[in-house]
């Protein structure tokens, strides 16, 4: 018993896929972006203001606050508590891209 491979779809799967998973990773860094910016805590709207996105290679986004005092809201200061934003918001999106890349590929 054996079976006859009558149409070979593999290198149309291996042609699409890196765009789907661009996409993927795409959206997922945009909802990262939402995310932490949601999470950023408020004052003046500074630090929620100074998300910037950027795609230094395929597949690679790099999310960075510019604001001045980002790090010490993040991680906080002997005289301030921790007011992390960026951590929960990477978990989040990592346990989205986890999800979404299973799907493409299974």
């Amino acid at each position: 018993m054996g079976f006859v491979l009558t149409s070979n779809r593999f290198p149309e799967l291996e042609r699409r896929l890196p765009m789907q998973i661009g996409q993927i990773v795409a959206k997922v860094a945009r909802d990262m972006q939402a995310d932490a910016q949601q999470r950023a805590p408020i004052d003046t709207g500074n630090l929620k203001g100074s998300a910037a996105l950027t795609q230094p290679a395929p597949y690679t986004w790099r999310l960075t606050f510019t604001a001045e005092y980002a790090l010490y809201q993040e991680l906080g200061t002997r005289r301030m508590r921790a007011r992390p934003y960026m951590v929960p918001a990477w978990v989040a999106a990592r346990y989205r891209l986890l999800q979404a890349l299973r799907r493409v590929v299974l």
